[in-house]
């Protein structure tokens, strides 16, 4: 008889576990790639595609008064003279609702109880998650005008005064997860979101660390504890950088049902944080900048009360400028930051059968959107984060004021279905 080395029992079963990570490895990566590509698959608009250019107004002319009124008309310059052509202004109060309701549709959901999938197992599923949205046409038009449309959404208007009579109540996100179960109670997972009906899609990260979990016998009536910590990013859009920060504590209870079936319900509390930013927006794309100011030089000047020094950029060649209006690299527009404190509430149930887990969670606002830099006033029942206004314009308080609809409240209705190996 030959003995058996123990190393060449154990050898094989670590070349096994080499191969099925890096099996993982290359199911991540491919469920990745499946999602961007999914989203990115052509060049052409989508009815929820961003249109940030459509939110803007213009400063015009008062009948009857030397003051300067604020005026909305879906995009500046779209409905004057040409002889006029105001210059366009971003309107921050839309961009930061529009953004802060994107990021609700975006944020990453629970979807798990408290308790982890199992050290160095491995969890993929498919997640789908229903949002709703403030669809006003005739209040606060965030998605009437920051969004492209469709002619099945009946869109009205040329260019930037664009509008769209129709919006859905609802936003469909789909999802894939892959999450890993590392020791001491801890789960790494990764994710990629595709917004459907637009070509927006977001990559995430989420941790998880399960501080209390698998007590069964004596002190068992304890629930599992755990805290989770995600941020989804949007990756390739062109108008918007757009970051979503989780942070979540849950509790769960495991339920064995005949040996077979395992039900968990859990609820949990999440705190999440948007960050928003535009990139440089053209809000007058049917004309040209270039054309306009081809060569532009900085110009110095000097404040003679305080000594201070500021510059701007002057157009020293170009063609095309209409008559008595300012170039058009003037109407290149970036919106406020958005920076936003969220909380939601988390009630959900976990069905699992073997390898096999289906899971339903409904989330809540629990209080309204707060800014997370600064606060000056309020406006009704909207408060908000002010910034610096145009002191010479009666209405700059009105105009300059950002504020987020506090009477509106988002909730999720989130599904998934995975395997566990």
């Amino acid at each position: 008889m030959f003995a058996v080395k123990p190393e060449r029992i154990c050898g094989p079963g670590r070349n096994m576990r080499r191969r099925s990570l890096s099996a993982r490895v290359a199911v991540l990566s491919l469920t990745s790639g499946l999602a961007l590509f999914s989203a990115a698959r052509d060049g052409r608009a989508e009815t929820n595609d961003l249109a940030l250019n459509r939110l803007t107004f213009f400063d015009g002319a008062a009948p009857g008064s030397a003051m300067p009124e604020w005026q909305f008309r879906g995009g500046c310059g779209t409905e004057m003279s040409p002889a006029i052509y105001p210059r366009c202004n971003p309107d921050n109060t839309l961009f930061a609702n529009l953004t802060n309701e994107l990021a609700g549709a975006l944020a990453p959901a629970l979807l798990a109880p408290a308790s982890t999938i199992g050290y160095n197992r491995t969890y993929i599923g498919y997640e789908h998650s229903i949002t709703n949205i403030n669809n006003s046409v005739t209040g606060l038009q965030h998605w009437a005008r920051g969004t492209e449309g469709s002619a099945p959404a009946a869109v009205t208007g040329n260019g930037t005064e664009r509008v769209r009579s129709r919006v859905p109540d609802v936003l469909f996100v789909s999802r894939l997860h892959m999450r890993h179960g590392l020791p001491l109670g801890f789960e790494l997972g990764v994710q990629g979101s595709y917004l459907h009906d637009s070509s927006m899609v977001a990559m995430g990260l989420d941790i998880k660390w399960s501080l209390w979990e698998g007590f069964r016998r004596g002190i068992g009536f304890i629930p599992d504890f755990a805290i989770r910590g995600s941020v989804n990013t949007l990756v390739g859009n062109q108008q918007l950088y757009l970051t979503i920060v989780g942070i979540d504590a849950m509790l769960s209870k495991n339920i064995a049902i005949a040996g077979a079936f395992n039900i968990t319900p859990y609820i949990g509390g999440q705190a999440l944080l948007v960050f928003a930013d535009s990139t440089v927006i053209d809000a007058t794309p049917l004309r040209s900048g270039y054309q306009e100011c081809a060569r532009r030089r900085p110009n110095f000047v000097t404040d003679p009360m305080t000594g201070q020094t500021s510059s701007n950029l002057v157009c020293d060649a170009g063609t095309g400028t209409p008559m008595g209006a300012d170039s058009d690299s003037f109407n290149d527009v970036v919106f406020t930051p958005t920076r936003l404190i969220r909380g939601r509430a988390i009630g959900g149930l976990r069905i699992k059968y073997g390898v096999f887990q289906f899971t339903g969670e409904f989330a809540m606002d629990v209080f309204a959107p707060g800014w997370l830099t600064g606060a000056c006033g309020s406006s009704g029942s909207q408060p908000g984060f002010c910034v610096t206004g145009r002191p010479t314009d009666a209405n700059s308080f009105q105009r300059d004021q950002i504020r987020i609809d506090q009477n509106f409240r988002q909730f999720s209705i989130n599904l998934a279905g995975g395997v566990v190996f």
